[in-house]
């Protein structure tokens, strides 16, 4: 179920497996815009409606929308397809995946330097958005027909056993 792969989302960030939280967290998106379309299937206008949905807003500072919806697309693409943090058609020219909170820099999880063109992304705290977002957006469907139509084809993990 969906609520397993958000511990273990959690579980990667405590246990500073930023990668896999990192890779993991960016598939959240994907899921809960397939779950909350019609079809159940996944694509990037769905991906990038349900991040502006709710996560987008925790990335709005100051004045200033620091990630988008679109740019967590684009770097969803090019990290799991390509396992690189740049992407070229996004809002920055350079892109940094910082492992922990620099200290002493207030801020909602990014921030830029270089006049704006390089976006930090605080790692755990990008984690935990993604995963606090999808409680939330959770709470507001888990009981409605398309999420029990949608959600009932996620992927199972069994445990086979050959002990008599």
């Amino acid at each position: 179920m969906i609520y397993d792969l958000l511990a273990q989302i959690e579980n990667g960030v405590g246990n500073k497996m930023h990668h896999m939280a990192l890779f993991a967290a960016l598939t959240i998106p994907d899921i809960g815009g397939a779950v909350d379309s019609e079809n159940g299937e996944a694509n990037g206008e769905k991906y990038t409606a349900w991040f502006d949905s709710y996560v987008a807003p925790k990335y709005n500072a100051w004045g200033k929308q620091y990630l988008t919806g679109r740019d967590c697309y684009l770097y969803r693409c090019v990290m799991l397809h390509q396992g690189r943090s740049h992407a070229p058609k996004g809002s920055y020219s350079k892109t940094v995946f910082l492992k922990a909170k620099q200290v002493n820099i207030a801020y909602c999880g990014a921030f830029t330097v270089d006049d704006g063109n390089t976006l930090c992304v605080d790692v755990p705290r990008f984690c935990h958005n993604i995963v606090y977002s999808a409680y939330d957006w959770l709470e507001k469907v888990e009981d409605t027909a398309r999420f029990k139509k949608n959600s009932a084809k996620f992927l199972e993990l069994f445990t086979l056993s050959f002990e008599e």
